[in-house]
């Protein structure tokens, strides 16, 4: 007797995605860009919110050490030295011109 003939498919080769052009941000910031302190949270927290969504920044309030009044930061993370001045670009562009680095 004859076996039958097994039909085999060839192995396609796996689809690999593009790389993204830009590198997603990995680890802890090592600095700090302050856009603006605010003396109100829900102001700070929308000025958080408008960086984000005019020029793409994530951004988020974080309360000072000031007691009276109280101020609450908006900052944005910066991952190495050379995200510091793309930024300091970006928040002009929304007429902030007084941010500066930190590295707390």
């Amino acid at each position: 007797r004859r076996t039958p003939a097994v039909l085999t498919q060839p192995t396609a080769k796996p689809v690999t995605a593009a790389k993204p052009a830009v590198k997603a941000p990995t680890g802890q910031a090592s600095r700090f860009v302050q856009a603006k302190a605010l003396s109100s949270r829900e102001d700070a927290q929308k000025f958080a919110d408008r960086v984000k969504n005019s020029v793409g920044l994530q951004a988020f309030v974080r309360k000072t050490k000031r007691r009276n009044p109280p101020l609450y930061r908006v900052i944005i993370p910066a991952f190495s030295r050379q995200d510091i001045q793309p930024i300091l670009q970006s928040l002009k562009k929304i007429g902030v011109n007084d941010a500066f680095v930190t590295r707390q």
